[in-house]
């Protein structure tokens, strides 16, 4: 029995890690969806697509589109999302299209099915009961054909242990921006929907290499279930424009204009979907008692190194604590008197003056330039950084030092890295570039946004004072496409003991490098970052990001 549940219509881009599978994902969709009487607080996608894929697909989400999806013809359909927090709207009110009322149908989607292409702009007009109303407006979608796949018109056979390479219809009135994106049909849990392989510059020859193949736009968590259909399926290319538009009263708008063009295959054999990148490891030298993990998901939602030509330092941080205190009771009987003795063990790093904190972040910002020079990655001055509007929406760090804790920020960064508490806050469902990461980004034309955090705490075994780090790193990239943002360079940690140090050390203003193994960390990040460029090679993430 197939397990049916509402999702966006048109399925323009799948998401496994928001429904996870079929089976919650109505209710998923349900709990989330909620009715609002204001359209001051929507994040609204508005879609023109032109050429419908035809009904042999069998997708999930012809399910819920009856006899009104007919092949070849063309749909606008808009979906209400929340600009804050996670969740999806109904409006208690209408939405026009040109005019035309706009049948809801289901999890904050309207939807209005032309019988023919209408080569002109759509008007999409928001009015809520409240009497607050705004519109946009759509472009209309310049075509987009499939000649043939693998040299071949009708009824191709696709090896998907091979490169994959499409032949299209001259693109014609090609404009900036203008992207193809490329999809074949995948069942994961009762759920049959277009999986993205990739997207592309438009070229009249496209070679898709295989690596993309195993690089969907599945995340980490369902790639282990998630399986290209062999035998018949159909690959859809997509030819689309974004536009993102500043309506009055709704906060944030994204229109996409697009044209399918849809070809039956036959899919042989399997391939094995790349769950990301992993390293992981010690260092050589064991006397430094540093291990290090670090991560970069699949192709789709990971960006190659290659493409981080100049990022931003938004956090570098350290913070810790300081002071460890135990009990313990022993219980003595003499005589039928039992006496208690209570131990009390403080462990107590030194209160240091804040200039040493300050003076162990300036060396670690000295070496991160130099870690990224040498992977030929720029570093803007963190003062541009500061000054930059979006960054204020980051989450600020507290500073404090005295005997119990430590929390000192270089030059008064925020945090690329925020609590449980503060990540569950600015939870939400608009889209990827308004993002405050990806706003940021765009601001300070960059590649990538980067933030490190040192954490020390006292080591609550060690006969002699110690303090351990741990080395965390978020590097993030922008937007792949207009559904996935921010994509991900790298992110991870290196973990170890410190070193005992005498008083005398600590008159000298540089000791906290050596006792967190300041000078040994750095140079784990260093080879850490060669190894994941390596690695990335290996598995095709340059091939596939070059052809964007």
């Amino acid at each position: 029995m197939k397990i049916k549940y509402k999702i966006f219509f048109l399925s323009l881009s799948i998401s496994f890690s928001v429904f996870g599978c079929a089976a919650i994902g109505k209710m998923v969709a349900d709990s989330l969806t909620e009715n609002t009487n204001s359209i001051k607080n929507l994040a609204l996608k508005a879609y023109y697509v032109n050429n419908l894929y035809p009904t042999e697909t069998n997708t999930t989400s012809l399910d819920y589109s009856g006899s009104n999806w007919k092949e070849g013809k063309s749909a606008v359909t808009i979906s209400l999302l929340k600009k804050t927090g996670l969740g999806l709207y109904k409006l208690n009110g209408e939405i026009l299209v040109n005019g035309d009322p706009v049948k809801y149908i289901g999890a904050g989607s309207y939807t209005k099915y032309l019988d023919e292409f209408e080569n002109k702009p759509q008007i999409v007009t928001i009015k809520s009961k409240s009497g607050e109303e705004s519109s946009i407006t759509i472009d209309p979608p310049k075509s987009v054909k499939l000649l043939s796949i693998n040299g071949e018109k009708e009824n191709p056979e696709i090896d998907l242990s091979s490169d994959l390479e499409l032949e299209f219809d001259n693109f014609n009135n090609l404009e900036k921006d203008e992207k193809i994106k490329v999809s074949l049909l995948m069942d994961v849990l009762g759920v049959r929907e277009f999986v993205d392989i990739g997207i592309f510059k438009p070229v009249k020859k496209l070679k898709i290499p295989n690596a993309a193949l195993k690089n969907l736009s599945v995340t980490a968590s369902a790639s282990g279930v998630a399986e290209i259909n062999s035998g018949k399926n159909f690959l859809r290319v997509e030819r689309y424009k974004v536009k993102k538009e500043k309506p009055l009263i709704i906060p944030v708008s994204q229109s996409v204009s697009m044209s399918w063009s849809t070809m039956p295959v036959i899919l042989k054999g399997k391939t094995i979907q790349n769950r990301g990148i992993k390293i992981e490891g010690f260092s050589k030298n064991t006397q430094d008692g540093l291990r290090y993990n670090f991560f970069k998901p699949n192709a789709f939602y990971g960006k190659p190194f290659s493409k981080a030509k100049k990022l931003a330092l938004t956090s570098l941080s350290v913070r810790g604590s300081l002071r460890h205190v135990e009990s313990f009771s022993n219980d003595k009987t003499v005589g039928g008197i039992t006496t208690t003795t209570t131990t009390k063990i403080v462990r107590q790093f030194p209160n240091l003056p804040n200039a040493f904190w300050d003076q162990l972040l300036n060396n670690v910002y000295k070496d991160l330039i130099k870690v990224l020079k040498e992977n030929n990655i720029e570093l803007i001055p963190v003062e541009k950084t500061l000054q930059a509007k979006e960054y204020k929406f980051l989450s600020t760090i507290d500073e404090e030092n005295n005997i119990y804790k430590i929390s000192k920020t270089y030059k008064g960064l925020k945090s690329l890295m925020p609590t449980f508490d503060t990540i569950i806050k600015q939870l939400s469902a608009t889209i990827p570039t308004d993002r405050a990461e990806i706003k940021l980004l765009n601001e300070l034309n960059v590649d990538g946004l980067i933030g490190l955090s040192f954490d020390v705490n006292i080591d609550p075994k060690s006969e002699k004072i110690i303090l351990n780090p741990i080395l965390s790193v978020k590097i993030t990239g922008g937007a792949n496409g207009y559904t996935v943002g921010p994509v991900e360079y790298m992110s991870g940690s290196i973990i170890g003991n410190g070193s005992p140090f005498s008083e005398k050390e600590l008159s000298n203003i540089n000791a906290l490098n050596k006792i967190i193994k300041k000078d040994q960390i750095m140079s784990l990040f260093k080879n850490s970052i060669k190894e994941m460029k390596k690695q990335e090679k290996e598995f095709g993430y340059d091939a596939i990001w070059d052809l964007q």
